[in-house]
């Protein structure tokens, strides 16, 4: 009873115990994940901004255009790039640098290198003979020359070899967009975004439970780069100029790339970090999970122990989407000890657990308190029986309520009260009549002689004996035993009525079983032969049915036929009367086709008239976007204007120079056009000989088409009347197959029946077999 009591709040402090964790661990999971997506989002907002500046910069006339630039002050330039770092402070430099990979310095100064002012310069930056980014190989200045778009590189400045990510876009010298022109670029070193992030993350986690938890972030960039040790130990990357890919094969220097060799690659490497440190890091060399998280392109969360301190750590890792335009491969890592993660999930599994242990343990105490008290009235009961069998007549039971077990209470105490009453009469009465002593004791003796052998009998019948008769005597023990005689033979004629009824229905059961059984397999053999044939008329079904759509199929297409061929007859005769309307058509258009010539020449004229106000238009928004340049940012809106006039122009330009060769392409196709007509002619009436054959020929075919229509229609019939007369036996049968199915289930269920039937009648066999009745048992 105990048990009872605690195993179900056992239970039920177990389930609640995992269904809290479990929604406690999916919330912090979901929560870091979120967290991840947010730095990610961070981060491709980042790179959208960078962009957006540089295209800016690169769209204004005083960048992409020299003449305009010669005419803008060089404070007004350096002011408008370093505008933009007034505006954003993170940008630690933008810069615009020549095709040939040097620097562009306004106004010829090699003294002001077009830069803004707060950026590190190097020293060869003042040399305008010094090419510095095709020197130095630089990968997005190379990116952008190569290919002519917009580029991202994450690598560390050989200036300050602090990491920065940089973004640079193309200038090209005429709309067309050919010929590149100039570079413009911006840095951001990566420790001032790991600032704006760290700020982001602690402003999310501000007022929450999490606030002040020890998740670290780092962001990675995936793609592999080279690396060779220098000769005094150091690691250098390999410069994207030595680097060739031919189908899949990475060769450096000319001969193809081998791990384990001088060169080695480095993948994953951190870039931006929560504490600034580990730039360059590889993260697979700290969470080795980390490769396959990155490989999966999709956000994850997963558990992975630290190579660095041992411990084991919750990942939530994140793609970072790529900006249209560039090509980058980024990835988010948050990363946190799950003693601290999952430290709330302890704490209330621990609470939980406590909970359930004292609530099992007062259940288990208040269980044994009520067992006990249930229990102790049936053991002073069994006790006191003892007693009397022993001959105490004095013990007695404390009754207590008015159930079940209180009114046996009071029924041993009354027969105890009975026995100590009538022995104590037995005594006085031997007392009272000494000379009678003897008598009485044989009495007694008898008696008890008697109640031993009424006892005995009553043992016997209860271990199943019904054969057992008490011997009748006078006296109150000869009446019990003459009762206790009927009851018996009550009794055995009952179980012998039990035995023959459960026999019977044996033996009657197991014939019927047998028949149905035999039953249910002949029906599901019926079954299955006739789906058997029901399958073969379906088949034949369908072969009649398809035998019918062919034959009804070919009689329409013979009937097309004939039709096809009646209406070619008439659209030949239709054909001639239009081919010799053709001839004279033929010339009317040649002369058309003349006059068409002498219009474009025309045309030639008026292209001529619209080339000219193009040049004009051209030089006008010229001079607009030089008096923009002087206006400063107040003209900047008027600069744009001008420009789009100007590119306005030159496409009116190029599409005068195209009607030209339109036009001239019209004539010689006019000249072309006259000489093919009057070959037509020719043909033309060639053609109308060869018509007249072609018609004699259909009229043969319209006369074998009907005799087939009429052949084929004959089929048609024969067949669909095969066809619904098969359809109708399929019907039939599957009616018969229903109804074979419906009477197999009734005789499988009928069997089943019986045999539940049976199992019951044996049960009660066996248990009237304990049963001892006479010689028929």
């Amino acid at each position: 009873m105990v048990m009872l009591g605690t195993l179900p709040v056992l239970v039920v402090g177990g389930i609640a115990t995992y269904i809290a964790t479990t929604r406690l661990t999916q919330e912090t999971t979901e929560e870091r994940q979120r967290l991840a997506n947010e730095i990610g989002a961070h981060m491709e907002e980042f790179v959208t901004d960078r962009l957006h500046d540089v295209e800016a910069i690169a769209a204004n006339p005083m960048v992409i255009d020299p003449d305009v630039r010669k005419t803008v002050p060089p404070e007004n330039i350096l002011q408008y790039l370093e505008s933009y770092i007034e505006r954003d402070p993170t940008y630690s430099v933008i810069t615009v640098a020549q095709a040939d990979g040097g620097y562009v310095y306004l106004n010829n100064d090699p003294n002001l290198p077009f830069l803004t002012r707060i950026a590190e310069v190097p020293p060869e930056a003042y040399d305008p003979t010094y090419k510095l980014f095709a020197v130095r190989n630089v990968p997005y200045y190379l990116g952008v020359r190569d290919t002519g778009r917009p580029t991202l590189s994450v690598r560390a400045s050989s200036v300050t070899a602090r990491t920065g990510i940089f973004v640079a876009v193309p200038t090209f010298t005429d709309a067309t967009r050919r010929q590149f022109a100039n570079m413009v670029y911006s840095r951001t070193y990566a420790e001032d975004v790991s600032q704006v992030i760290s700020r982001q993350l602690l402003s999310e986690l501000a007022g929450t439970d999490e606030e002040g938890s020890s998740i670290k972030f780092s962001v990675m960039n995936h793609p592999p780069l080279y690396f060779e040790k220098t000769p005094d130990g150091k690691e250098q990357e390999i410069l994207s100029s030595r680097i060739q890919t031919e189908d899949g094969t990475v060769k450096i220097d000319g001969q193809e790339f081998q791990p384990g060799g001088a060169i080695f690659t480095k993948q994953n490497q951190v870039f931006v970090s929560d504490d600034n440190q580990g730039a360059g890091v590889e993260m697979q060399s700290i969470f080795p999970k980390y490769a396959e998280l990155s490989k999966s392109g999709v956000a994850a969360t997963t558990t992975d122990v630290s190579l660095a301190d041992g411990q084991k750590y919750l990942l939530t890792y994140a793609p970072v989407s790529q900006v249209e335009g560039l090509s980058y491969d980024w990835g988010v890592l948050l990363y946190e000890p799950t003693a601290t993660a999952f430290a709330p999930q302890r704490t209330l599994v621990l609470t939980l657990l406590s909970g359930t242990l004292i609530t099992a343990v007062l259940v288990a105490i208040v269980a044994a308190y009520l067992s006990n008290r249930a229990t102790q009235p049936i053991l002073e009961a069994t006790q006191a029986i003892n007693q009397l069998g022993q001959g105490d007549l004095d013990a007695r039971l404390a009754i207590q309520g008015e159930d079940e077990i209180a009114q046996l209470g009071w029924n041993i105490n009354t027969m105890a009260d009975q026995l100590q009453h009538l022995i104590a009469q037995q005594e006085e009465a031997t007392l009272q009549q000494t000379d009678l002593a003897d008598q009485q004791r044989q009495e007694k003796e008898a008696l008890q002689q008697e109640l031993a052998q009424l006892l005995e009998a009553i043992a016997d019948a209860s271990s199943g004996d019904l054969t057992v008769r008490a011997e009748l005597t006078a006296g109150e023990i000869g009446i019990i035993g003459d009762v206790f005689n009927s009851i018996i033979e009550n009794l055995r004629k009952i179980v012998v009525q039990v035995k023959t009824a459960t026999n019977q229905v044996n033996a009657s059961v197991g014939d019927n079983e047998s028949a149905i059984r035999q039953l249910a397999d002949e029906a599901l053999a019926q079954v299955d032969e006739i789906t058997s044939t029901l399958n073969s008329v379906e088949q034949m079904s369908q072969s009649i049915q398809a035998v019918a759509n062919s034959a009804r199929e070919a009689a329409e297409v013979a009937r097309a036929a004939s039709t096809t061929a009646q209406d070619g007859g008439v659209a030949i005769e239709q054909t001639v009367a239009s081919i010799l309307t053709l001839r004279s058509t033929v010339a009317e258009t040649a002369r058309k086709v003349k006059q068409l010539g002498e219009s474009s020449q025309q045309i030639s004229q008026v292209v001529s008239l619209i080339n000219e106000i193009a040049i004009k238009t051209n030089m006008l928004a010229v001079n607009a976007s030089i008096e923009a340049a002087h206006a400063g940012e107040e003209g900047q809106g008027f600069a744009v204007v001008a420009r789009e006039v100007g590119e306005l122009a030159e496409k009116s330009a190029a599409a005068t120079k195209e009607i030209e060769q339109i036009v001239k392409n019209i004539q010689t196709g006019t000249r072309e056009v006259v000489e093919a007509m009057e070959a037509g002619t020719m043909q033309v009436v060639e053609g109308t000989q060869l018509v007249q054959e072609t018609r004699k020929s259909l009229e043969r075919i319209v006369e074998v088409s009907v005799k087939m229509d009429q052949l084929l229609h004959s089929i048609s019939e024969a067949t669909v009347s095969q066809a619904e007369t098969s359809q109708t036996v399929a019907n039939l049968m599957k009616q018969i197959t229903r109804s074979s199915e419906q009477t197999s289930d009734s005789s499988r269920h009928v069997a089943g029946s019986l045999r539940q039937t049976v199992d019951i009648a044996q049960e009660l066999q066996t248990a009237v077999g304990q049963f001892k009745v006479g010689t028929e048992d």
